[in-house]
C-alpha cells in the first residue's frame, strides 16, 4: 500500500498583537486521514510559563474526551478530561525567548460515520532543565459528522492569545 501526504491548508497568526485561535476551514473529504502540525507561543505573562491548547472540530468544543500522559521537569503523570480537547501547550512570555511548542495531531477516518478519534504528541522546551513538557494523548470526539474545520485555541483565551508566527499546517493522507 502506498501512502501519500498532500498539503491542504495552513493557518498562521500574522498580527503582531496575536490572535485568539487558528482556524482551518473547508477541509475537503477526499482523504483517508488528516495530520496537523501545530507550532505555537502565547502572549500571556503569568506565573506558569505555558498554557494549555485545545482543538475544536466543526465549531464544536463539546463531546470531547482524552487521556494524557505527560512529563515535565522531573514530574510525570496521567490525567484525563471531558471539557476541552487538550492537544498540547504553548509557552508564554515568561518562557525562554522565542521558544515555540510543537504538536502533531493525527486524525484517522475523519469523514467516516463513526466517532472521531485522534492522537497527539507534543513538546515544548526551554533553556531550563526543569521547565519543559512532553505530552502524549489519545482523544475522541463523540460525533459521527465528517470533520470539515479545525480550530486550535488557548484554553484560557480570555487572558491570552496565540503569538505572531504561531501556525497550524494541515496535510491529507491518502492510502492506495
Amino acid at each position: 500500500m502506498a501512502v501519500t501526504f498532500e498539503f491542504i491548508n495552513k493557518g498562521t497568526v500574522t498580527a503582531s498583537g496575536g490572535s485568539a485561535d487558528i482556524t482551518i476551514s473547508n477541509i475537503p473529504s477526499t482523504y483517508d486521514d488528516l495530520v496537523l502540525f501545530v507550532s505555537t507561543r502565547n502572549t500571556g505573562a503569568f506565573s506558569a510559563t505555558s498554557r494549555a491548547l485545545a482543538i475544536e472540530f466543526n465549531g464544536s468544543s463539546s463531546s470531547f474526551s482524552y487521556r494524557r500522559f505527560y512529563g515535565t521537569g522531573g514530574v510525570t503523570g496521567v490525567d484525563n478530561g471531558t471539557t476541552n480537547a487538550f492537544i498540547g501547550i504553548a509557552p508564554g512570555t515568561s518562557a525562554t525567548a522565542d521558544m515555540f511548542s510543537l504538536s502533531k495531531i493525527y486524525i484517522p477516518d475523519y469523514t467516516s460515520s463513526r466517532k472521531k478519534v485522534f492522537q497527539t504528541d507534543g513538546s515544548v522546551g526551554s533553556n531550563s532543565s526543569s521547565d519543559y513538557e512532553i505530552d502524549l494523548l489519545g482523544g475522541m470526539w463523540d460525533s459521527t459528522s465528517a470533520i470539515n474545520s479545525i480550530k486550535i485555541f488557548a484554553v484560557n483565551a480570555t487572558t491570552l492569545n496565540l503569538a505572531q508566527y504561531s501556525s497550524a499546517t494541515l496535510y491529507g493522507v491518502k492510502k492506495s
